[in-house]
């Protein structure tokens, strides 16, 4: 059953993939990255997750994929002092994670499984533009995410 299961999964996230297309497509109206984004030279600080696959995603997607300088920092680190500084450190880019328990029973019975969405707090205005959806699959999502914010950046730093 588990067998089922995985090929349902893989099966689904092609098909939802394939109709996507494009990251623009896969964020439908919504704007996951602040309008002036890029606009100003900012280093990015990337909070870290409690689970060490995501965090080590986290860093291997933005080195490939974002050409401006981030930081990956424990939440904690935010509140220290050493990244008080709003202007240089305008941005911060937040991973949410949805626990959702397992259910059911024999056959019926579904996993434990865990959903991800993503964000960025502007800190100087204290607004937030990120994703209305979870999804299953983190890092496909995150590099869609992490690709939208390095378009946008070299958009506003023509």
């Amino acid at each position: 059953m588990k067998k089922f299961y995985a090929i349902f999964l893989a099966f689904s996230i092609t098909l939802i993939l394939s109709a996507c297309g494009s990251s623009k497509n896969l964020f439908r109206d919504q704007d996951p990255v602040p309008a002036d984004f890029g606009k100003q030279q900012t280093t990015v600080l990337v909070l870290k997750t409690e689970q060490n696959k995501v965090n080590r995603a986290l860093e291997s997607t933005f080195k490939k994929y974002y050409t401006g300088p981030f930081l990956l920092i424990d939440e904690e680190d935010l509140t220290s002092g050493k990244y008080s500084d709003n202007q240089k450190y305008r941005y911060c880019f937040r991973t949410h994670i949805q626990f959702q328990a397992a259910s059911g029973s024999g056959s019926m019975r579904t996993q434990a499984t865990h959903n991800y969405t993503y964000d960025i707090v502007d800190r100087v205005t204290a607004t937030k533009n990120g994703l209305d959806f979870y999804g299953g699959g983190y890092k496909g999502l995150m590099e869609a995410y992490v690709k939208k914010m390095e378009a946008v950046k070299a958009e506003n730093s023509k």
